[in-house]
């Protein structure tokens, strides 16, 4: 995001359908630490991610009928809410 040229007035927006993806809490960390805006979306109703936003919206899809995916049901509530974003 640095090389991206992040700065003041940007908001950072992290996907992660569990909450709890490494990447996007070090993402949504990195924002907060330089002062940017943080949103998190997620598919599960009490995500990790949530104490690294500023906004946590958290859309409870339940589980999914496959296990262990993310294509159907959460990637299509985290797609809904980017449009409504």
């Amino acid at each position: 995001m640095h090389e991206a040229g992040a700065r003041a007035g940007d908001v950072v927006v992290g996907l992660t359908a569990s909450g709890n993806t490494p990447y996007v809490r070090g993402a949504l960390t990195w924002a907060r630490s330089c002062g940017l805006a943080t949103i998190s979306v997620s598919c599960n109703p009490q995500p990790a991610a949530a104490a690294l936003s500023d906004v946590a919206i958290a859309v409870d899809t339940g589980p999914e009928v496959v296990m262990g995916s993310t294509r159907l049901k959460a990637g299509t509530a985290e797609k809904m809410v980017l449009n409504m974003l």
